[in-house]
Parts: structure tokens; sequence; C-alpha cells
């Protein structure tokens, strides 16, 4: 449901590294450091398996995120001769949901599909491959927010803000010293053999988003840092080179890439100031609400997504195994309540629908309305414009 990559805000320990990493410098820290918003968030109180992948510290890894990514690496893996049922073991998933546009899965479970994807398919260079299928489109309203930056700098800002609306497991932190800028990728608490590919499958990506912001074909670092051993495989280092235009330093204490911030200044030809101060707002409420998405809201916001606008409270408490007294007193525990939850889960479904560039009659058909119009009404009446004209306004067709 959510497009766009997952990361919570910022720990004390990312915030730590990002000084580590300005006094690496030798020089005070003056400059800038961009990270993500501070947003409230609940823990859903579900642990993981003793053998799954470790936690990260933060709620980032309890949050719900769209299959999109999941479909992708499923795919990936089946092209590479591996079974599905072997790439979704232990995961909780089946491919119904996973090509399910509406569906929801945590991070957790992406990550224990990761890590039988590593396990299952052996070439050298996946994470590259994999990073090439991540389509600058695909983050939705992240993707929207960073086309419509006034320059490089505003884009790598509002990016490393909202990475959480994209489907990283990184935390970047971004900042800006006297004659350098740097990155600091900042795989906090990623199990160590994932790193890697997380790291390259990412690499990958943002190469694609700066070739659409700047026409750039590689990420023009001066220098690259790594924490973890220089691959054995020539073709795999290549790939590095390729995409940094240096082979990086390997076994370092952290990831970072250092550019010349005079790149900042350039302008993104798609630029509007208009658009980007919207897509900020939007991405705000969509990270708020996506925090939000834990504990039995989040339960039933999951019901509410695989059914269809009929689907009324005792259908959900039936599926959840409650009463529907229980129901509203969980809810009402939690700060909320069924009609909140209905709405707002419908309205995201139908923006992010239709931002994905289905028509208002297929949206309406997928949702279970009785025709285009009875959508688009109750769609003028969350949103106050016509779906069709949201799809536009958003650079989609409806």
């Amino acid at each position: 449901m959510d497009h766009a990559p997952n990361l919570g805000t910022a720990t004390g320990d990312d915030h730590h590294r990002a000084g580590q990493a300005l006094r690496d410098f030798g020089q005070p820290s003056t400059g800038r450091v961009c990270t993500p918003p501070t947003v409230p968030s609940r823990h859903n109180g579900h642990d993981m398996d003793d053998d799954a992948p470790a936690p990260v510290s933060g709620s980032s890894w309890q949050q719900r995120r769209p299959t999109a990514s999941a479909a992708l690496l499923v795919a990936l893996g089946t092209e590479h001769g591996a079974r599905t049922e072997d790439l979704l073991r232990d995961t909780g998933l089946d491919l119904l949901q996973i090509h399910d546009p509406s569906a929801e899965i945590d991070a957790r479970q992406e990550l224990r599909l990761i890590d039988n994807l590593i396990g299952l398919v052996d070439v050298p260079t996946l994470g590259f491959v994999a990073g090439r299928r991540y389509h600058f489109g695909l983050h939705g309203l992240w993707s929207y927010a960073v086309l419509n930056s006034a320059d490089l700098g505003a884009a790598l800002d509002i990016g490393t803000r909202y990475a959480e609306l994209t489907y990283s497991f990184l935390r970047p932190v971004f900042a800006v010293v006297g004659d350098e800028g740097r990155l600091l990728l900042n795989p906090s608490d990623i199990p160590p053999h994932l790193v890697a590919f997380l790291v390259e499958r990412d690499l990958q990506a943002a190469s694609a988003v700066v070739q659409a912001l700047t026409g750039l074909a590689a990420l023009p670092a001066r220098s690259a840092r790594l924490a973890y051993p220089r691959p054995d495989d020539a073709e795999r280092v290549r790939c590095y080179v390729d995409l940094l235009g240096v082979e990086p330093t390997w076994e370092a204490d952290d990831c970072w890439l250092d550019f010349d911030p005079s790149l900042l200044d350039q302008p993104v030809p798609t630029a509007s100031p208009e658009a980007a101060a919207e897509a900020e707002r939007a991405c705000a409420e969509l990270l708020t609400r996506r925090r939000r998405r834990t504990g039995f809201a989040a339960e039933v916001r999951e019901v509410l997504a695989r059914g269809r606008v009929t689907t009324d409270q005792v259908d959900v408490a039936a599926a959840l195994h409650v009463s529907l007294r229980t129901l509203r007193r969980r809810l009402a525990d939690e700060g909320t309540t069924y009609r909140e939850l209905a709405q707002e889960t419908w309205g995201l479904l139908a923006e992010e629908l239709l931002l994905s560039g289905l028509t208002v009659e297929q949206v309406a058909d997928r949702l279970g309305y009785g025709g285009a119009s009875s959508f688009t009404r109750a769609f003028k009446a969350w949103k106050g414009v016509a779906p069709g004209s949201f799809a536009r306004q958003r650079g989609t067709t409806a």
C-alpha cells in the first residue's frame, strides 16, 4: 500500500556514527546533517523467531510495507532457478499475497526472503542485478517528491529524510562540511551477511535516481568506504567501480560515499516548488500513518486492504476471531476507531492504485464500488478532488 525505503528515525547510534563521520574530516561539524523526521511510533509486541534475522533497533522492522519489492525479489529468484516455495520459506508469505498490490508485509518478512534468495541463487553480482529492477517510480510519493526538488541537494535532503518510504533497509545520513560532502549509508543492525547485498542493491537503484535527475550515468563519488571485505569476484568489483567511478576502500569502520558538494547545486529539470511542497507534506503524512500501523489496528487494516468497501466491522471481527465488542475496545485502546481505519485504508489504497497507473474504472472495480461514478463521489469526499485529476496532477493517467 504505501509506496515507496522503510527506515525509522535515526537512532542515537546513527547520530553517533554521523558525528564520527564528520569528525573524520578533521573539521568541526558546521555542515548540515539530514536525517529522517521524528514521528511517534508504537511497538506491536511481536518478537522475531530465534533463527530469524536480528531485529533492528527501534520500530522499523515491525512496520508494514507494500509487496512490490518482495514480488520483484521472488521473480528474480525464480528466473535464476530457485523455487518459489523455497524463496518464501519461513516468511509467512504466499504467492497470492506478494502479487496483491493492496497487500502489506512487514520488513522482517522481506529480510527473510532476501536471506533465502542469497542462499539459493549463486550469482556473484546478485545485489547489483536486483538493484537494476528498482525503477525510479517504484517508490510512489517519495519518487514524486524527489523528482520535483529544485536541485540535487534538495533532492538528496528530502530523499534521505523520507528514505523510510522506499524499500531500502539502510538509514542514510547526509552531511556537507567545508569542501566535502558525505553520504553515510548506515546499515545499522542489518544481519552482517546481508549487508553487502543490500548496499549493492541500493547503490545500483540510487544510480537510476541520479540519472533521472541529472543525466549522470554513475554516482560521482570522490571516494567510498565500505565495512566489508573486497569481493573475490572481479566482475562484482567492476560493478562498484562502474557505479561510483572509484574502487571503494574495503573493511572500513562504516559505509559512506564522499563527493564534490558543488554537485548539489545542479538543477533538477522537472523541479516544481509547489509540487515539491505538496509532496513533502504528503510524505510526512504517509510516514506518520505507516509508523502507526502496528498492534491490533495494523491487523484490522490488513483485513480491510484484502477486502472491499463492502467489508464491515462484523466481517473484520470474524476474520480476526474476536467479537465485535472486543474489536471496538481494542481499537479504542489504541486511540482509533473502525470508521477512522476504514476511511484511511480505503483512501490511501485508492491513492496508491491510481498512482500505480490503474484507471478510475479499474480502481473502482478493485475496491468493490458499483461503478466509476460512485467511486469518484467517494474519492472527492475523501480528497476534495476527482480521482482522474488527482492522478494527472501526479504525473499518471487515470
